[in-house]
């Protein structure tokens, strides 16, 4: 058997910890801006398309990202909120 124990998280490092949970939050974010700009763009650039199916898409492309950018949301206060208990 091998055991491996960790000391307690001090304040400190917690609060770091909270710090790069951010940094992940916002790279997070901007990956999925730029994913959502290369689709439209790509919905854009399609000419068999008429505006109101290019609109339609757009929207749809629109709730994806919001609802994966208030997973990422959830996911990271959550996290935050276990980092800080004591």
């Amino acid at each position: 058997k091998l055991r491996i124990i960790f000391p307690q998280l001090t304040t400190e490092k917690r609060k770091d910890s909270v710090k790069q949970l951010s940094t992940i939050k916002e790279q997070s974010k901007i990956k999925i801006r730029n994913a959502r700009q290369s689709v439209l763009k790509k919905i854009k650039v399609d000419k068999e398309l008429s505006e109101d199916i290019q609109k339609n898409y757009q929207n749809e492309v629109q709730k994806i990202v919001d609802s994966y950018s208030l997973k990422i949301e959830q996911i990271i206060k959550n996290k935050e909120e276990q980092l800080m208990k004591i």
